[in-house]
């Protein structure tokens, strides 16, 4: 997750994360539509294709990430509407400074909360 926001700077990385239960496992990045280093889309039809697939492997949808290149990880008012659905954990990854800051959110009623996530190196989810 971190790795692919490195790689798309300086604009905005952004994908998706499955697993069971609150336990992310896989970490999917795709495109960002909107080339942009301030904001994201993902194509539906890529989103919609990626979910299939990972439902078929018995995996849920628990989340989506993306990254602010230049500002905190803390969500602009443009996140904070899209980041309406209780069921998903919204990861935030800032790499304004040398080391990435990756803060987690949920969306509680109308309350967007921290949410309190644990990162491992991707050796360690094989």
């Amino acid at each position: 997750m971190v790795d692919h926001c490195k790689e798309v700077k300086p604009l905005e990385g952004c994908g998706l994360l499955f697993g069971k239960g609150e336990v992310i496992t896989t970490v999917i990045p795709m495109v960002n539509e909107n080339h942009s280093p301030v904001s994201f889309s993902i194509r539906s039809e890529a989103l919609e294709a990626v979910m299939k697939e990972r439902m078929v492997r018995g995996e849920q949808w628990l989340g989506v990430f993306h990254s602010h290149p230049t500002a905190p990880a803390i969500p602009s008012e443009t996140d904070r509407l899209m980041m309406d659905d209780e069921s998903l954990c919204y990861i935030i990854v800032s790499l304004a400074l040398r080391q990435p800051d990756v803060r987690g959110y949920v969306t509680e009623g109308s309350q967007l909360v921290p949410a309190r996530i644990t990162l491992q190196p991707k050796e360690s989810l094989s």
